[in-house]
């Protein structure tokens, strides 16, 4: 059961990390380690970790047996340890709207609009959006109070 402490939503570029040993790490490790804290991660996100760590696998980064490790481990944790956020239709309205209200002043992918609008349906209270990708940061202080990049450092008090 979860305590007071914020909840936290984790998009790809953050989730990977669990998975595949780089900078930041150890700052997810250790948030998923904290059963306290409620761990958030789109349906997208499902799909975009296997993309992420297959090319691992295609460039060298990893082995056969480190990806199938990877993903029985995800799988696991998907199950039993994260929140999966849905992604229907009101999730792809939002994201048009997200698209719309910022996509004129910082650069706003496709899929991040739709990670940010999981995130906004995520639930209350509103989460910390955690993301490695910079330019999402941006965009991410814009929609969300509390945003952290694992690279930078360790996550909020809670």
């Amino acid at each position: 059961m979860a305590d007071d402490g914020p909840p936290y939503f984790l998009d790809t570029s953050a989730l990977v990390k669990l998975y595949h040993e780089e900078p930041g790490s150890e700052v997810i490790e250790a948030l998923a380690a904290d059963l306290a804290v409620v761990v958030s991660v789109s349906e997208i996100a499902r799909v975009e970790l296997h993309s992420a760590l297959i090319r691992k696998l295609r460039e060298g980064q990893l082995t056969d047996a480190a990806l199938q490790e990877s993903l029985a481990c995800f799988r696991d944790d998907a199950a039993h340890r994260f929140h999966i956020v849905p992604v229907a239709g009101v999730t792809f309205d939002a994201a048009i709207d997200l698209l719309l209200q910022h996509g004129a002043h910082v650069p706003l992918r496709t899929l991040d609009a739709l990670q940010l609008a999981a995130a906004k349906a995520a639930g209350t209270p509103e989460p910390v959006f955690v993301t490695a990708d910079a330019q999402l940061v941006t965009v991410a202080t814009r929609i969300f109070t509390r945003v952290m990049n694992p690279e930078a450092g360790s996550p909020p008090s809670r």
